[in-house]
């Protein structure tokens, strides 16, 4: 017999709603990590440097390939299922 396909998931992705006013906080976004611990935390520190002195929150998007080619792909997700340094916040 034919194999069914599965069944659609008709629920919606929850959408990043930052509201009808300009965002007041600065947004980071980080690509192609690729298993890269180091350079993941390396970038961390950066935004954290640059955040110094400010009280605002700040956004980190991390726009996908955490694992792969790097040497610690497993520490990579490790450390991102762990909550991010205060004061930014992760999607």
């Amino acid at each position: 017999g034919r194999k069914q396909p599965a069944p659609r998931d008709d629920r919606r992705r929850r959408r990043l709603d930052l509201g009808d006013r300009p965002v007041s906080f600065p947004i980071y976004a980080i690509g192609d990590v690729h298993g890269s611990l180091d350079l993941l935390l390396q970038a961390e520190r950066k935004i954290l440097a640059d955040l110094a002195g400010s009280s605002s929150p700040a956004l980190v998007i991390l726009l996908g390939d955490y694992v792969d080619r790097g040497r610690d792909s497993c520490g990579v997700l490790q450390h991102l299922l762990q909550p991010p340094p205060a004061p930014l916040r992760r999607i």
